[in-house]
């Protein structure tokens, strides 16, 4: 908090802490600029998917899941995990370039299909446990 505070940016962040509500989360990603995801380690961050469903442009580490859906450059930006100033860098450059930021987020939006629909998902994991189980029967 005292690095937002020294920044002069603390009413342009928003710590959301555990979302639980739908509406809540549509209401976040509504009034944000970037969806910036810094983990280390992803299956398939439903996070991401639920970013770039809205819309949003997506600066993100490049990591197992995370790669699945963005291509540097094409569907979002990437950095290397731990890399602070290159991620800080691509925050910038999409805020920056608004025309850019709409071509990401539209490249990554076309990209989301059926493919990582959370029923279809969900299913999917279902029949794979179902099958692991049964198998080892």
């Amino acid at each position: 908090m005292a690095l937002i505070d020294f920044g002069g940016v603390k009413e342009n962040v928003v710590f959301a802490g555990w979302i639980t509500s739908k509406k809540e989360l549509a209401r976040l990603l509504k009034i944000s600029d970037v969806f910036l995801l810094t983990s280390l380690w992803e299956g398939l961050p439903r996070s991401l998917v639920e970013a770039v469903s809205s819309g949003l442009p997506v600066c993100a580490g490049a990591v197992d899941g995370v790669t699945d859906i963005i291509s540097d450059g094409e569907t979002g930006l990437l950095h290397a995990p731990f890399d602070v100033s290159v991620a800080a860098d691509n925050v910038e450059k999409i805020l920056r370039e608004p025309s850019f930021a709409r071509r990401l987020a539209a490249a990554a939006s076309n990209k989301i299909d059926e493919q990582f629909d959370i029923r279809r998902m969900v299913r999917l994991q279902d029949d794979l446990y179902k099958n692991l189980v049964s198998s080892s029967d």
